[in-house]
């Protein structure tokens, strides 16, 4: 799991944001499709949940193949989810 922050800004203000992102080291992404469908469920029924913003098993957008965010760690074919902390 990796922690980090985004600044940005929107309207003439300046936000910051958490944002986690779990990596699984299972060879099947069954464990975090079904975490992102409940996680969206929950979500929809407007209970306090982090909103998970996406699901990625192939790493094509977020590319956690590869090194990951300086910390020398290989993520291989793993799995991912985004979200808001």
């Amino acid at each position: 799991m990796y922690s980090f922050f985004v600044t940005f800004a929107s309207g003439g203000l300046k936000h910051r944001k958490e944002f986690i992102l779990r990596v699984y080291q299972e060879e099947s992404g069954e464990r975090g499709r079904k975490e992102f469908a409940v996680l969206k469920a929950l979500k929809e029924r407007n209970l306090p949940v982090p909103t998970a913003y996406c699901f990625e098993e192939d790493n094509k957008v977020l590319r956690a193949r590869k090194t990951f965010y300086g910390h020398g760690e290989n993520c291989g074919q793993k799995c991912v989810i985004l979200l808001e902390r």
